[in-house]
């Protein structure tokens, strides 16, 4: 699927993990070297938003959330030119950001789990 803008969401439940509890979805990839990813973390309770360029992970925000386990969550990445917002749970982690690629999106997306 291909999207100039709009939004990507995945429903998640972390179960279990030392290392990671998270659930996220991946947007505008073009390989596995240039990407954007939204996550939420259930062990650290937070939000992060971040790409990847030229293989290069590059933090755009890590936002405090509460993330609670062995419970359902939605987390929805909206896009709209150069602007990206998150919202879990139906809560914005943030006001809409800008930034740098208005590339179009392709979208995939899934929980990722560690055991």
């Amino acid at each position: 699927m291909s999207l100039e803008n709009g939004y990507v969401e995945v429903k998640f439940k972390p179960l279990s993990g030392k290392e990671d509890q998270a659930g996220g979805v991946v947007w505008r990839w073009k390989d596995g070297d240039n990407y954007y990813v939204a996550r939420a973390n259930a062990l650290e309770n937070n939000v992060s938003l971040y790409y990847t360029a030229n293989g290069r992970r590059n933090t755009i925000k890590y936002v405090d959330a509460p993330v609670p386990g062995s419970t359902w969550h939605t987390l929805r990445v909206e896009f709209w030119d150069k602007r990206i917002r998150v919202v879990l749970d139906g809560k914005a982690t943030s006001r809409w950001r800008t930034i740098t690629s208005p590339d179009r999106a392709r979208s995939a997306c899934g929980p990722k789990r560690t055991a």
